[in-house]
């Protein structure tokens, strides 16, 4: 199965969004990012779900290549801190100011859904939603 079957089957049951308006979710973030804004306002999307949804599509496109990138890597834990410390703030910098709360709130959202602890998950998932 691919990464799309796989993102459309799991937001399907997350979102309760028809197969064929996710089927042009992807082709949207894909091959025409500018209509992505009406697809969810059309579909009368909240914010917070929007954002759900855009950082479970980003997980999951992802996943292989990251792992891929990872696995070769042997880190300490304040190594990791580092590098993704940096990543971060490399990313942020680059961005408009206007995108910056919105990405970090996405970076803190795709680390929630990734973490096991249902406490830390729960917290960081907070965190992401006063940066908004």
């Amino acid at each position: 199965m691919s990464w799309v079957d796989k993102f459309i089957a799991d937001a399907e049951k997350m979102f309760q969004l028809p197969r064929h308006e996710l089927e042009k979710f992807v082709m949207y973030m894909m091959e025409k990012p500018e209509k992505i804004q009406e697809w969810a306002e059309r579909l009368q999307i909240s914010d917070t779900d929007f954002l759900m949804l855009t950082t479970i599509y980003t997980l999951y496109k992802t996943e292989e290549k990251v792992i891929d990138i990872l696995s070769d890597m042997e880190l300490k834990v304040d190594e990791a801190v580092g590098l993704i410390s940096t990543a971060t703030a490399n990313l942020l910098n680059a961005l408009p100011q206007e995108d910056r709360k919105i990405v970090l709130a996405q970076v803190l959202l795709a680390t929630a859904l990734q973490t096991e602890d249902a406490n830390l998950r729960n917290s960081l998932a907070e965190y992401a939603k006063i940066l908004l």
